[in-house]
């Protein structure tokens, strides 16, 4: 059972991936109007039917994958720390992956086109709550394998997830921070957005969340 949860992080990736990959082709085939930009973003490829139920369907699977996970990687972090502070660390890590989990969810049953606001919402939700549960889980982890002599032969995983977790701050600071504010667009009567006035930065944007 324990193994079955441990991949469970793993599950939530492909599925969350394979998810986006169905909508942005079958926004394409069917020649969807996504803002004016060649690489849309994800939320305008899953507006209309059937991308809208894909996208929903396969989001909520992944976010309740990742909640499990998150959960289970917690406890089982915190059942291996020796210090009050990386305990609490741990319960920030869980708490706000929990969190980023329902936002995901949220986000994806509630679309951009007639849910903006609450969408948008959802979407910075899972962003944000998300970096930080991934940043605590990884400031425990490593700490664990360099005090922990008979942990020390996960050096090598604790560089992968090094790279991992600064490549997804790098993509996470352009994306919010700098591009939010910079991006130009406007929703259109029919619920639609435009980029065509600021197509540049909102590449940039959509081109970090994709990852």
């Amino acid at each position: 059972m324990h193994k079955c949860l441990g991949w469970l992080g793993l599950i939530a990736a492909i599925v969350a991936g394979a998810t986006i990959i169905a909508s942005y082709a079958l926004t394409a085939k069917q020649n969807v109007f996504i803002g004016g930009l060649k690489w849309p973003y994800i939320s305008d490829t899953a507006t209309e039917a059937p991308q809208y139920y894909v996208f929903s369907i396969g989001m909520s699977i992944a976010a309740v994958a990742e909640f499990v996970f998150v959960i289970y990687y917690g406890v089982l972090l915190k059942r291996l720390t020796t210090t009050k502070r990386h305990r609490r660390v741990v319960l920030v890590a869980i708490v706000f992956g929990a969190l980023s989990a329902i936002g995901l969810a949220f986000l994806a049953i509630y679309d951009t086109n007639r849910y903006a606001v609450l969408h948008w919402a959802c979407g910075i939700t899972f962003f944000v709550f998300s970096m930080i549960s991934i940043t605590s889980m990884f400031t425990v982890f490593a700490n664990l394998v360099s005090s922990h002599p008979d942990l020390r032969t996960l050096s090598t995983s604790r560089l992968a997830k090094l790279v991992i977790v600064s490549f997804l701050w790098f993509c996470f600071i352009i994306y919010i921070p700098i591009g939010l504010p910079l991006a130009q667009y406007e929703q259109l009567p029919d619920g639609n957005w435009d980029y065509t006035s600021d197509i540049s930065t909102n590449t940039m944007r959509t081109v970090t969340q994709f990852f």
